[in-house]
């Protein structure tokens, strides 16, 4: 294969832990306390958030499903260095879970260098919300203030009112104190909001939605800056910005094919000027809350794909794209399988020298975590 073509083969080194009790909901990555230290938070169906070293991949610290307060977290984003919000997923009638919170705070005290002695999570529910109905999504702001700031900034959209909205909110140490603050974004979308993300150059918020819209508003004036676009007939997955360009988005979505569409914001997104559409053809649609991920290097693209026909071995999948080189669009992905049943999301840990190399974390039905080093 010529040189500028698409595939270059990875080699893998894998090792699972189990972490869940039922199927996780999605695990991505953090960065705590005023040295940054990268951590991943990983959620699932039995209630439970947990911290994890992905260095070490060990878990540092955790908060079942009673003292969350809530049957179990449907999406989740760090929105200051010591805070994660939570939104919470109500099923049943149990009397030790309180269905009154809109949203759900979880404050960071870990001790750093990796030690597990002392390390905190305290939840806190919030009723103060500006939507009308339960809250579907959440997103941290990467303007938001880190280190010792009183304030944090994050989106929020609407499950019911399927409205997006900026949050400011007053902190002190690892708890919220007041929502000084709500800007509403003139979305115009008409499901639910099922995906969001901040573009900090221009400050405005992207917005993916049930049925394949993605909108893109000012936040400071809430201003539609585009008149939304429908990317996909299925639900949008994720909206997320190359780690290395914040002009570049990635929109992935439910579809059996052309499951993840690349777009410069600087040309506008329609389903016509996306600069890169990457897929494969399978026999059934994905799901929305697969979550895919940029490497670190902002080159490759990472996918969860559900292959097989039902549950099964095939669908243990993560399909690698190098968006760097020709005929990526073309040309079939690398695939690797870490596990043997669906995998949910996919993030990765940066690079932080001897003993700290790049790793991919995915998250499986098979109640793994999953923890991958690799080169070419």
């Amino acid at each position: 294969m010529a040189s500028n073509y698409a595939v270059r083969v990875h080699q893998f080194s894998t090792r699972l832990h189990k972490a869940f009790q039922l199927k996780p909901r999605a695990a991505f990555t953090c960065s705590v306390g005023s040295r940054a230290e990268q951590k991943i938070v990983a959620y699932g169906l039995d209630g439970t958030v947990q911290i994890w070293d992905p260095y070490t991949q060990m878990r540092e610290a955790g908060l079942a499903r009673a003292e969350l307060g809530i049957d179990y977290a449907e999406d989740m984003a760090q929105v200051s260095s010591n805070i994660l919000a939570c939104v919470p997923k109500i099923v049943s009638g149990d009397t030790h879970i309180s269905s009154a919170a809109d949203i759900v705070f979880i404050g960071l005290n870990l001790p750093l260098g990796g030690r597990q002695s002392n390390a905190a999570m305290e939840a806190q529910p919030w009723v103060q919300s500006p939507h009308v109905g339960q809250i579907s999504v959440v997103s941290g702001m990467s303007c938001s203030p880190r280190g010792h700031s009183d304030k944090a900034l994050f989106l929020t959209g609407g499950a019911k009112d399927k409205d997006v909205y900026m949050w400011s909110v007053e902190i002190h140490g690892t708890r919220i104190m007041s929502t000084s603050a709500t800007q509403k974004m003139m979305a115009g979308h008409t499901a639910r909001i099922t995906a969001l993300c901040h573009e900090p150059i221009c400050n405005r918020a992207l917005a993916g939605s049930a049925n394949g819209r993605v909108s893109v508003n000012d936040i400071a004036s809430g201003r539609l800056v585009t008149s939304g676009a429908h990317l996909s007939k299925c639900a949008i997955g994720s909206v997320t910005l190359s780690p290395t360009n914040a002009n570049i988005l990635m929109a992935s979505s439910a579809s059996k094919s052309e499951q993840v569409r690349i777009y410069d914001l600087r040309q506008g997104i329609s389903c016509s000027k996306s600069a890169i559409t990457l897929g494969i053809d399978t026999p059934r649609c994905q799901s929305r809350y697969s979550r895919s991920a940029w490497h670190p290097d902002g080159g490759l693209v990472m996918y969860p794909f559900r292959n097989g026909t039902s549950e099964s071995p095939e669908d243990g999948l993560v399909a690698i794209w190098d968006t760097r080189y020709a005929r990526c669009d073309v040309e079939g992905p690398q695939l690797h399988s870490p596990h043997n049943e669906t995998i949910w999301s996919i993030c990765f840990a940066d690079a932080r020298g001897p003993g700290r190399p790049t790793t991919m974390v995915t998250a499986s039905s098979d109640h793994c975590m999953g923890f991958s080093t690799f080169a070419t």
